[in-house]
């Protein structure tokens, strides 16, 4: 049973899911997926694959940094598993229709922006695109900020 499942979107609005198991090596995990869905096998492929999952492990672990020899945490970072929800970005897309970004601690912005923009193909233009990717940055440092302030505010009630 994986001890990971993290969905990828791979082409257009198709996904697929990678599973890690205990005792994975990140790369490895990331060549046999792109081996097993016929990607097209690029460093940018496999760099954005190994960030993602080393992402994944670590807000499962609830860590800062990566390491990846280091075996797998238990499931996927999905809404209900742990993974603190910092918000809900409501995008309004260029055929009229509106899809929600959800930004959860730890996620990178780049890669929720890519995924998202992967499953929406051609909807999201490039100017909306590195918007979306500002406005998550802004949302994860005033995250970082507040919680600075409650665990200052903590240390001097002690």
């Amino acid at each position: 049973m994986p001890e990971l499942r993290i969905n990828v979107g791979i082409r257009g609005s198709e996904t697929a899911v990678i599973e890690v198991y205990e005792g994975d090596v990140c790369e490895d995990v990331a060549r046999r997926f792109v081996r097993k869905h016929n990607l097209t096998n690029s460093k940018a492929v496999m760099d954005k694959l190994v960030k993602q999952i080393e992402g994944c492990r670590e807000r499962k672990r609830g860590g800062s940094g990566a390491n990846n020899n280091k075996p797998a945490s238990r499931g996927a970072p999905m809404a209900g598993d742990g993974t603190k929800i910092l918000g809900r970005l409501e995008v309004e897309l260029s055929d009229g229709g509106k899809r929600a970004i959800v930004l959860r601690e730890g996620d990178d912005p780049k890669l929720v922006v890519s995924a998202f923009c992967s499953r929406h193909p051609g909807k999201v233009p490039g100017s909306q695109q590195r918007s979306l990717v500002g406005m998550l940055e802004d949302a994860l440092a005033g995250n970082k900020k507040r919680k600075e302030r409650e665990r200052r505010a903590a240390a001097g009630r002690s």
